[in-house]
């Protein structure tokens, strides 16, 4: 006979019916030596016999059904317990330590029992590897949480939709090569950051040089910028129109220097002045005071031109016989020569008109 709980072969259960037979035939030996001496029939013996062997039959049917059920749950259970043996295998990329094995003569409880081993162990190396991956997986997500601030508060990264900080799902990484594989993820936030950083760090440095080119501090602005990388389109902006400013007032006063002849020194000392402010506002209101300077200067070298082309005009006007109505025409004619820097040039211009118009009456008449 096996184990208590083994299931039985052919052999052990040929042997243990031929047992059986003779134990049953040296108890109704005896069991008949009683009934003679209470004087029983043969036809009650027969009776009691069948009662006997009903009952025994009964017991024995109820065993095996019993029997029938205990290997059905085992083989139940070992399958469940193999899927998962195969399950935790896979998500640990361990290989088996004990394979099934590969006799026919294994019993189903010591398969059972020892699958309930093997899980036990696995189990236990799972929760170890778990523990192991929480403060990398802390680490993963303390970095996720600090790229998301910068982004969206500091840097202001363009076209950064997706959320980083993307929690780890640990039953993923408790592999090996997935232990391996977060180290990596880590690895490459850490640098993410470090490079979010140092972008900050320039900016905040630009920003800055820019703030002192400008002469303006942070709070003068208009607007509050969210972010370094905000204030930075902010400040390159006004530097950009006062480049732009500053580039038409040179036009302006270039053009005026030639008009009235301005001396070298004179400009140089000008440009001087304005290299020492560069862009801030001053520089803007030196070149303003000196364009300011150089139309008074030619209104007032203009002024005595500009009564000579008039009474030019009026002379021309006189002798076509220009209507009052006429004259009117000519606004500028009745301005002060000092509301338009370029008044001379436009009465030039009504001077020709009017001594092509003399000239044509004069051949027609």
């Amino acid at each position: 006979m096996g184990k208590p709980g083994d299931l039985p072969n052919h052999s052990s259960c040929s042997k243990f019916a031929s047992e059986l037979s003779t134990s049953f035939m040296s108890a109704v030996a005896r069991m008949n030596e009683s009934w003679d001496a209470i004087g029983m029939t043969e036809k009650e013996k027969l009776r009691s016999i069948k009662r006997v062997v009903k009952e025994t039959m009964a017991t024995l049917e109820t065993n095996t059904m019993a029997e029938e059920d205990r290997k059905t749950g085992l083989v139940a259970g070992i399958k469940k317990l193999e899927e998962d043996k195969r399950t935790l295998l896979v998500s640990l990329q361990e290989s088996d330590p004990t394979p099934p094995s590969s006799t026919s003569q294994s019993s189903l409880t010591s398969t059972h029992l020892q699958l309930k081993r093997d899980l036990d162990s696995l189990h236990f190396l799972k929760s170890t590897r778990l523990q192991d991956l929480s403060p990398l997986i802390k680490v993963y997500d303390e970095l996720g949480g600090k790229i998301a601030h910068k982004r969206a508060s500091n840097i202001g990264v363009e076209g950064e939709e997706v959320e980083v900080n993307l929690k780890i799902i640990p039953e993923n990484y408790i592999s090996r090569a997935g232990t391996s594989a977060l180290k990596e993820l880590i690895s490459k936030r850490e640098d993410e950051l470090r490079e979010l950083e140092d972008k900050e760090e320039m900016l905040k440095m630009e920003n800055d040089k820019l703030l002192d080119d400008l002469g303006i501090g942070a709070g003068d602005l208009e607007i509050t910028p969210p972010n370094v990388s905000a204030l930075n389109d902010a400040l390159k902006e006004i530097r950009k129109s006062r480049i732009a400013k500053l580039r038409t007032l040179g036009e302006k006063i270039g053009k005026l220097w030639n008009e009235m002849g301005v001396e070298g020194e004179v400009r140089r000392e000008f440009q001087g002045k304005v290299k020492e402010t560069g862009i801030r506002e001053e520089s803007q209101e030196v070149g303003e005071m000196e364009l300011q300077r150089l139309r008074v200067m030619k209104a007032s070298k203009q002024s005595g031109e500009i009564t000579t082309i008039r009474s030019e005009i009026t002379r021309h006007w006189e002798y076509c016989g220009y209507t009052e109505e006429q004259r009117k025409k000519f606004t500028h004619f009745y301005k002060d020569a000092k509301e338009d820097e370029n008044i001379r040039e436009i009465h030039q211009a009504y001077l020709e008109k009017v001594r092509r118009r003399e000239q044509l009456e004069g051949r027609i008449s």
